[in-house]
């Protein structure tokens, strides 16, 4: 059996996130401006977020209400809502920083309705 090749290498990874509604069967990786969500059963992707922000990404988190939401920040000083059913397109985009965001975001995704 031959192993797939993988779309990123360790030396890009800057940080990564467990889906919980999932029961640990999803991980999303960070690289980067993309962000890339793996099956842990098959270790294969399940999608693929391509330049999720300008600059680098530096954290995103899961809706613990929504299954399908999740919210990411980055060095733009922008906060971006996402469906990872479709992510061609962000749901909404807050920019009301001067300076990049980093850390926990659970606060933020839990209260922030996009809608």
């Amino acid at each position: 059996m031959q192993k797939e090749k993988s779309s990123i290498t360790a030396t890009e990874l800057y940080s990564g996130r467990w889906n919980p509604h999932l029961d640990g069967n999803q991980f999303c990786v960070i690289t980067r401006s993309d962000i890339m969500s793996v099956d842990t059963r098959t270790m294969k992707e399940c999608w693929t977020l391509k330049d999720a922000h300008k600059l680098q990404v530096r954290d995103l988190d899961f809706n613990p209400n929504r299954q399908h939401c999740f919210v990411t920040c980055g060095d733009d000083c922008a906060v971006r809502f996402w469906d990872c059913r479709n992510t061609k397109k962000f749901l909404k985009e807050i920019v009301e920083h001067t300076h990049w965001l980093v850390g926990k975001l659970s606060f933020e995704c839990a209260i922030v309705n996009p809608n």
